[in-house]
């Protein structure tokens, strides 16, 4: 059986590899199941990924590789990022121009001989922050944007045993400008994260399959400080 964890980095390098653009606009038409559906180039590369990493062994025919791709959901402005239409980086900028910037970050354990960890980015004067708690062992990966302690908006990474974290951070690392998905199994289909590096700073969004979105960005100082916090946890 093909599992989705596969799929999800499968389409994670689709995404990294910025996937080719379509030969013709999308049908503006109301036909909802036209509109659901992937780019026939998009599910052609997600098959032949799926197949060349399941293996001779499988049982997985490529009908059913078929019907796995074509079952994806895609948010819409996702697919028109995966179809070439789309800056996302640049129309991220400008659908959230202006983020809190969170400069300062503490560290601790949740409680003493756990392996549950929590990171707390905060804004200068307080009035946004980010609490990620991390536990390798129960396998959890969660982060909760707060605004002036009043609202605030949770979202939990499925299954980030599922991911190859280190290859996450090495991109997350890099000094040059990008962007990095992460998420998990479930893809855009549970929560997941944007992660873009800017030269002054980085810019972090999550978004959620219900609607919610929320977004930060950090100094330079944290980011490096929060990486190597997640590369001890998830790494060494």
């Amino acid at each position: 059986m093909v599992q989705f964890g596969l799929l999800g980095i499968i389409i994670y390098t689709l995404v990294n590899s910025n996937a080719e653009s379509m030969n013709k606009p999308a049908d503006p038409s109301p036909d909802a199941t036209k509109a659901k559906r992937p780019s026939s180039t998009l599910v052609r590369r997600v098959i032949k990924g799926l197949e060349q990493a399941v293996g001779a062994d499988s049982s997985a025919t490529a009908e059913q590789l078929a019907v796995i791709a074509h079952s994806i959901q895609t948010p819409w402005l996702l697919q028109q990022f995966l179809d070439g239409f789309v800056d996302l980086e640049a129309e991220l900028l400008e659908r959230y121009p202006n983020l809190p910037l969170l400069a300062v970050i503490k560290t601790r354990q949740l409680a003493q001989n756990r392996s549950h960890q929590v990171a707390t980015l905060t804004a200068p004067d307080d009035s946004a922050s980010v609490t990620i708690d991390i536990d390798p062992a129960a396998n959890l990966c969660q982060l909760t944007f707060n605004l002036n302690g009043m609202f605030a908006l949770q979202f939990e990474i499925d299954r980030p045993d599922t991911i190859d974290r280190p290859k996450w951070l090495d991109l997350m690392e890099r000094r040059q400008a990008g962007l990095t998905f992460l998420w998990g199994a479930s893809r855009w289909e549970g929560d997941y994260l944007v992660w873009i590096v800017r030269r002054y700073q980085t810019n972090l969004y999550a978004f959620s399959p219900g609607g919610a979105t929320a977004s930060i960005r950090m100094t330079p100082d944290v980011t490096r400080e929060l990486l190597a916090w997640l590369r001890k946890l998830w790494v060494n």
